[in-house]
């Protein structure tokens, strides 16, 4: 998501070890994770979830009635409640999303895995995931996880991110090569 509200990494990585401390000290990590992955995945699927998050988080009122609906729709914990809360208080709630992938991340470092940020056009199945998570054990080895959502602009294929690095596989990327060559663009392969 594209966002006005550009932030350093840092900031995000701010919030994601505050987050990570209260969790651990409560005893709660594996549930955090859990309910960051549910409320990651309700937000995404929001149409135009980017300009929705960031009305919310303009009118106050309207962004602690939807924070109080993901509580009680998600069975939230006091903690997670909490961090949505402060979140809209500082005006980041729009950044949910990055925020919630830096925290698997985080996590999956703490605990020795590398997660891949993987965006398709189309299905993803279990039988692709296992293709390429085999593919990507042999590249960078370890544990592999994913966290995925289904990309409409992609046109088809997918792109897979970890960190800084990014695969793009997608159609779009193509077309935007071919584009870039037909014009006499340099670009980068």
């Amino acid at each position: 998501m594209e966002s006005e509200f550009t932030v350093g990494r840092s900031v995000i990585n701010q919030y994601v070890k505050s987050l990570y401390d209260v969790s651990v000290s409560a005893g709660i990590e594996k549930t955090v994770l859990n309910q960051l992955k549910a409320l990651r995945s309700c937000i995404l699927s929001i149409k135009n979830y980017g300009k929705y998050l960031k009305r919310v988080s303009l009118i106050t009122e309207q962004g602690e009635r939807f924070i109080d609906i993901l509580k009680t729709q998600l069975e939230l914990s006091r903690e997670t409640g909490n961090f949505l809360s402060l979140l809209l208080k500082n005006e980041r709630f729009p950044l949910i999303v990055q925020i919630c992938d830096a925290y698997f991340s985080f996590c999956s470092k703490a605990n020795g895995e590398r997660v891949f940020l993987v965006n398709y056009a189309d299905n993803f199945t279990k039988s692709d995931e296992r293709k390429l998570a085999s593919l990507l054990k042999k590249i960078f080895g370890g544990k592999i996880r994913f966290v995925s959502r289904k990309d409409p602009e992609l046109i088809g294929g997918i792109s897979v991110q970890s960190g800084s690095k990014i695969l793009d596989y997608s159609l779009r990327s193509r077309l935007s090569r071919l584009h870039c060559t037909i014009r006499g663009d340099k670009h980068e392969n």
